[in-house]
């Protein structure tokens, strides 16, 4: 579980097996949060944050304890006063995939994931992208090869397609 404030969470798939008709808690967010996304992801799997306001960190699955249902987490990253998540991807150790940032204002870019170096959580991570009065800030980030494509919908509801080699 992944928190716009960046709590993370991490609970065993046999803690939802008996769901009741009324349903189960599965998540406590903190007053003033909310619940950005859910990810499945093993011990040996690397987790990849990034902001709105252009940082990002990677760490080691491993270093979110399994926690009960209701549990809230532990800081995944450490926020600037306005910052938020923007999404989280969860990387193999050795993969050699990119991140795609993509910012309000239209511009993006490609990043292969051996930049990012990995660290432990709850830090402030790295720079990813500057957000300026150009680029806006951050909309979105996904892990991508360069053989896929992307389908972007402009604020309008436009709907465009991107060959992801066509990106810097």
């Amino acid at each position: 579980f992944c928190s716009r404030r960046g709590q993370v969470k991490r609970t065993r798939l046999t803690e939802y097996r008996n769901v009741r008709s009324s349903g189960i808690r599965a998540h406590d967010c903190a007053e003033g949060d909310t619940l950005l996304t859910v990810c499945k992801a093993t011990d040996d799997s690397h987790l990849l944050i990034a902001t709105r306001d252009g940082m990002s960190i990677r760490f080691k699955g491993e270093d979110v304890r399994p926690m009960g249902r209701v549990a809230r987490g532990v800081r995944g990253i450490s926020l600037r006063a306005e910052d938020q998540v923007a999404s989280i991807s969860v990387v193999a150790e050795d993969s050699t995939a990119e991140l795609l940032t993509v910012t309000a204002n239209g511009f993006g870019k490609r990043t292969p994931l051996d930049q990012y170096r990995v660290q432990h959580r709850s830090g402030q991570g790295l720079i990813d992208i500057v957000t300026d009065d150009r680029n806006g800030p951050v909309t979105g980030a996904v892990v991508v090869e360069e053989t896929d494509s992307v389908m972007l919908i402009t604020d309008t509801g436009r709907v465009i397609k991107v060959r992801i080699e066509t990106i810097r």
